[in-house]
């Protein structure tokens, strides 16, 4: 069987902080039925401001933008409340000396072949319709949700090696292949170690190698 398997290789690339519709929306040029961003719509997406100002999307080339919206799990949830209609108003009330060129940014989005590398690599393998993160909430919980399928009930970015969700936890990514740990070595340091089950036929054994997993 593994011998017919084509595949011999996964690579998963993972991206943080950007919406689809910013990096990839443009490609539904390409692939109509990819959800992204349609220039030609009647009705084209926009979000409010606090004024009621609509701020539509339009096209960008900045490549880092001077205000970073926040991304934690409470200011996630109210920005993709609605149908995704809360960002500037999120980012608008909760980011200090924003301007409304920031809050422009914040629904820019890059022109087909504005991001080279990465539309290429859409052009020619598989790229997903739409794209959710695991969970609505910043960095490092969607980190161990790529690599290990949870990350424990924590939504929250761990805020130093004793805080309690710096994230020392293990999951079992197939119940007779794999198991994943993660945990956090020291600030802003984790690391990650994927091992297979049969390391750890015993519970002294499955200890030796995660000393400090409960």
């Amino acid at each position: 069987m593994a011998e017919q398997d084509p595949i011999k290789h996964v690579v998963l690339l993972i991206m943080e902080n950007h919406s689809f519709d910013q990096m990839l929306g443009r490609l539904q040029a390409i692939y109509p039925e990819l959800d992204g961003v349609n220039i030609d719509a009647i009705d084209p997406r926009f979000n409010l401001d606090s004024t009621g100002n609509k701020v539509f999307q339009i096209p960008t080339d900045e490549q880092q933008v001077p205000l970073d919206p926040k991304h934690e799990n409470r200011f996630v949830l109210d920005q993709i409340a609605n149908h995704n209609s809360g960002f500037v108003i999120d980012f608008e009330k909760n980011v200090p000396e924003n301007q409304p060129i920031d809050r422009q940014y914040v629904m820019g989005y890059y022109l087909l072949d504005r991001l080279p590398a990465l539309h290429e690599l859409a052009r020619n393998f598989t790229v997903c319709d739409r794209w959710f993160s695991s969970l609505p909430g910043p960095t490092w919980p969607n980190r161990f949700f790529a690599l290990s399928g949870t990350s424990s009930g924590r939504v929250r970015m761990p805020q130093g090696p004793l805080d309690p969700d710096s994230m020392k936890c293990s999951h079992k990514i197939n119940s007779r292949s794999l198991i994943a740990c993660a945990k956090q070595e020291s600030p802003g340091v984790f690391t990650i170690t994927i091992f297979p089950v049969r390391s750890c036929s015993t519970a002294s054994d499955f200890q030796r190698i995660l000393p400090d997993i409960p």
